[in-house]
């Protein structure tokens, strides 16, 4: 079962940051499924990089393939 990826957010209290979260959110659900299918293009990494900021800090295959370092210096 796939993990609620609106769990624990407060929409109302962030409304003006919830349409970029939710499109971020979902963007990055369509990237992930795209690496899942072996079908990832270079433009769909160079996206995912600058998304980084929106993957949840135990997501290890969004974050490996983002490039962010597994630890900070």
């Amino acid at each position: 079962m796939k993990k609620n990826p609106f769990e624990g957010i407060d929409f109302a209290k962030n409304a003006e940051n919830a349409e970029t979260w939710l499109a971020a959110k979902v963007r990055l659900e369509e990237i992930r499924q795209s690496i899942c299918e072996r079908n990832v293009s270079y433009g769909e990494l160079a996206e995912l990089e600058s998304l980084a900021d929106y993957i949840e800090s135990g997501d290890v295959q969004l974050l490996e393939c983002a490039g962010v370092p597994e630890f900070k210096d």
